[in-house]
């Protein structure tokens, strides 16, 4: 409505165009006389509160009945009541400015004229003590309404209602012509808006083409690298060494960081290394001493490996091959964990309170969490996949083999935003075991819930909203009642979901795969699955998953517990643990049925830590106490 007055001028103009002179000047008079105020709601307003000053009660009723007949009456019915209350606030006006402006002969002709229709209505009963009233101001009756406040909120209340009502009206074509043609203009901008982003959008595609080109580019020239530097290594069998057994040694320089054969590995002349595995595999030995621990990332584009020096690098295993160091001389390492949401925080676990968080793009240490003094132990760490909290394993003693040596433990969560735990949950609270430390942590998927096993063979599943555990039963006890013919010996090496969450996969340490339905109450079935092994402990003795070399000793390099020495698929389908002869290769089962699926290329030594990459799928990671690690892409499984 507020092109109207424009309008009128061009509708003006046109009529003097044609020469329509009479219908101009009928026009221009009756604008002049317009009751609808080219429907502008304060005119109106004015317009009323005119006869209002003025005393002209006649007048200010036939204006109201035109506006009534005019807009109101079409109107839904619901709006009825609020026209009605407008007139009796309106009508109130009038006597309370007569009442100010003491014209009392207004206020008794007011109630002589209308008072008949206005008796008995119970909005009017205590008004017509008006003219009777010595003063209205300070009566209870009237007061509010003559105070200023009320005047306002009726005026901007009638304001809004009529501009309402004009809103709403249908309009002739002539003013929906203007408001088609903002309308047009308006789109018209959006279109030149939308053209420039796709303009925009263009140049974008057109610069990732190019970084496309570029690196597949990059990528060529880095396959020609990779089959110079295998023709260079396939060279040098030529020069090599026969051994006592007439099978030729290959030695590779100690330089070198990273290798596409292993160093000292028995290779035939006729047969190509990883050949037999159906894998590539690419080797690592910047490290001086034997590794205790490695992990790939949770993107999988890095590996993180420590040693018995305490010096950790971390390996860009996707690219160049580039390595960082971290130094910890005064502090053995005793576990490492990846943040589990990037690539860019690693955490530490020392035997000395200390939790240290590094930043590997920065290549600093950006806080260290501190244990309690009873905790000297950080013995496994393991970060959430959708929360920025990390749980910990915390004790006061070494885990050992035997029952000695139990004392304080505890399940720490840690909260990575406030850099403070979040809750701690004591093992001597529970009634069912001795305290005795965690070997293993897993989360599941989403991050609600959690698994740990313990020497003893506790399992439990926590709720991370509470930080209890909400299911509890021992491994030992479980395969007593269900296999008679051989029980664990209670460690449990590893412990976690299975893909479908449906069921707790769990290892212990003489190599028995078990998994365990989740149900309540808890078990309602308990499977232990016995599967071939790579070297026999005895003629009767059941077959099983050989973690380590078959024995139950360690060397100083050992981890404080076997979880390293275990890892399982994305898909939980398949495990890798460390086997072999001495303990020297990585040895790959199907979970579902124990079956031994595939042997990994050997080490020169015992091994002492796998991992198999969340994120490819395809990646397995070996460390040996020779200093050496090795990095293994499986296309296929083979059978053994």
């Amino acid at each position: 409505m507020n092109s109207v007055h424009q309008l009128d001028e061009l509708v003006k103009e046109y009529l003097l165009f044609r020469g329509f002179i009479n219908t101009f000047r009928a026009f221009e008079q009756e604008n002049k006389t317009d009751k609808d105020k080219s429907f502008q709601a304060d005119k109106i307003i004015d317009e009323l509160y005119s006869y209002v000053s003025n005393n002209d009660i006649n007048g200010l009723l036939e204006y109201w009945r035109y506006l009534d007949i005019r807009y109101f009456s079409r109107l839904d019915g619901r709006f009825f009541g609020s026209v009605k209350k407008f007139e009796t606030c309106l009508l109130r006006y009038y006597l309370v400015h007569a009442t100010q402006h003491k014209r009392k002969d207004k206020i008794v002709e007011f109630f002589d004229t209308f008072g008949a229709e206005l008796n008995g209505n119970p909005e009017w009963t205590k008004w017509f003590g008006l003219p009777f009233s010595k003063n209205p101001v300070s009566d209870p009756n009237f007061e509010p309404f003559f105070t200023k406040q009320w005047l306002e909120t009726f005026t901007v209340s009638l304001h809004n209602f009529l501009n309402a009502i004009f809103q709403n009206m249908p309009l002739p074509s002539l003013l929906c012509f203007n408001i088609d043609r903002l309308h047009r203009i308006s789109l018209q901008n959006e279109i030149k808006d939308l053209h420039n982003i796709i303009e925009n959008l263009k140049s974008e595609l057109e610069i990732g083409d190019h970084e496309i080109t570029t690196l597949k580019q990059k990528v060529a020239r880095s396959e020609h690298a990779t089959g110079s530097r295998r023709r260079r290594a396939l060279s040098m069998v030529e020069h090599k060494k026969k051994n006592e057994n007439g099978v030729e040694r290959l030695s590779v320089p100690s330089s070198q960081g990273k290798s596409q054969v292993s160093a000292s590995v028995p290779v035939s002349r006729s047969v190509t290394p990883n050949k037999q595995h159906d894998a590539g595999s690419e080797l690592y030995l910047k490290h001086t001493t034997g590794i205790s621990l490695a992990k790939f990332s949770y993107e999988g584009n890095s590996i993180a490996s420590c040693d018995a020096d305490n010096t950790v690098r971390i390996w860009d295993y996707s690219g160049d091959c580039s390595t960082s160091e971290i130094n910890n001389p005064e502090h053995n390492i005793l576990s490492m964990e990846w943040e589990s949401r990037s690539d860019k925080f690693i955490f530490l676990g020392t035997d000395e309170r200390l939790i240290r968080m590094y930043n590997q793009e920065g290549k600093s240490v950006v806080h260290e969490f501190q244990m309690e003094e009873r905790l000297p132990r950080v013995n496994h760490i393991c970060c959430s996949p959708t929360e920025p909290i990390f749980a910990c394993s915390g004790s006061n003693v070494k885990i050992r083999r035997d029952n000695s040596g139990t004392g304080s433990s505890a399940l720490v969560c840690w909260n990575i935003k406030t850099m403070s735990i979040q809750e701690t949950f004591w093992l001597d609270s529970s009634s069912k075991s001795n305290s005795v430390p965690i070997e293993t942590i897993k989360f599941n998927h989403n991050g609600q819930m959690l698994v740990t096993g313990d020497k003893t063979g506790y399992i439990r599943i926590f709720d991370i909203r509470k930080w209890s555990p909400i299911m509890e039963w021992n491994i030992s006890s479980a395969s007593s009642t269900t296999n008679t013919n051989k029980a664990g010996n209670g460690m449990v090496c590893a412990a976690l979901f299975s893909f479908d969450e449906n069921s707790i996969y769990v290892v212990d340490e003489s190599g028995q795969l078990s998994q365990c339905t989740l149900s309540f109450p808890f078990p309602s079935t308990f499977r232990r699955r016995t599967v071939s092994a790579s070297s026999t402990r005895s003629a009767n003795s059941t077959p099983t998953i050989v973690v380590g070399d078959g024995s139950n000793r360690s060397s100083h390099l050992a981890p404080p517990s076997r979880a390293p020495m275990i890892a399982f698929s994305p898909d939980t389908e398949h495990l890798v643990c460390v086997g072999g002869i001495g303990g020297c290769q990585g040895m790959i089962y199907q979970t579902s049925n124990g079956e031994q699926m595939q042997s990994l290329a050997s080490h020169s030594q015992s091994l002492t830590s796998v991992d198999w990459s969340a994120t490819t799928g395809n990646a397995i990671l070996t460390a040996s106490t020779d200093g050496t690690l090795r990095l293994t892409k499986i296309t296929k499984f083979l059978q053994s």
